[in-house]
């Protein structure tokens, strides 16, 4: 059983459409999700999600990211799901991304997965994500058999493992959190694939 967690904090136009076609991804998965929960930090856009398979969950106070996914983490353990995969709102998953990420966690050896994530876009700041970016996390040398962290845009985990490690709230922003938590000690392995938008239109590169 599957759980996806989408923290949001909706500020733009731009953020909204990312997040409608992320959902439009979502629903059209190989393999659906059992739950989804779409964590509203307290966007200064309301906006309504018109889709049933998902738990739209508005919270009253900006707190972050780290905040937002513990309180999907909770409703997934409360719901029994066994495995919780997490994504960011400007993210384009792959058809098969739950089957690839929940059939690794279930089949593997690792209590953790991440997956490459490559730019949406053709400017040179996609370019450069693609080839120096951090967003694919970084592998252990020199075997490459296990990522030393993931970005938590592109993650999953068991939950005998979310239940002991949390996302470190004391980061308010999206920036050092799930670094944070890939330290404390579970290991990760490469799964599946995924895009992320950067939001840059005005330098353009050849793809």
């Amino acid at each position: 059983m599957s759980a996806l967690v989408i923290p949001c904090h909706i500020r733009t136009k731009w953020d909204l459409a990312c997040l409608r076609r992320l959902l439009a991804r979502v629903d059209s998965q190989t393999l659906p999700f059992d739950r989804v929960y779409l964590i509203d930090d307290a966007s200064p856009i309301r906006h309504d999600a018109p889709f049933g398979f998902l738990e739209h969950v508005r919270l009253a106070s900006n707190g972050g990211p780290a905040r937002a996914r513990n309180v999907g983490v909770e409703r997934a353990l409360d719901s029994g799901s066994e495995y919780l995969l997490f994504t960011d709102h400007d993210c384009v998953l792959d058809s098969a991304w739950n089957e690839k990420m929940t059939g690794f966690l279930r089949d593997g050896a690792f209590g953790t997965v991440g997956g490459m994530t490559y730019a949406w876009g053709a400017t040179l700041l996609d370019r450069y994500h693609d080839l120096n970016g951090t967003l694919n996390g970084k592998w252990l040398l020199p075997d490459r058999k296990e990522l030393w962290y993931m970005p938590s845009l592109n993650f999953g985990m068991r939950a005998e493992v979310a239940r002991e490690f949390t996302f470190d709230e004391r980061f308010p922003t999206s920036a050092g959190e799930d670094v944070d938590l890939s330290a404390a000690g579970a290991s990760t392995a490469s799964a599946s694939v995924l895009a992320r938008s950067f939001g840059t239109t005005s330098v353009t590169a050849r793809r």
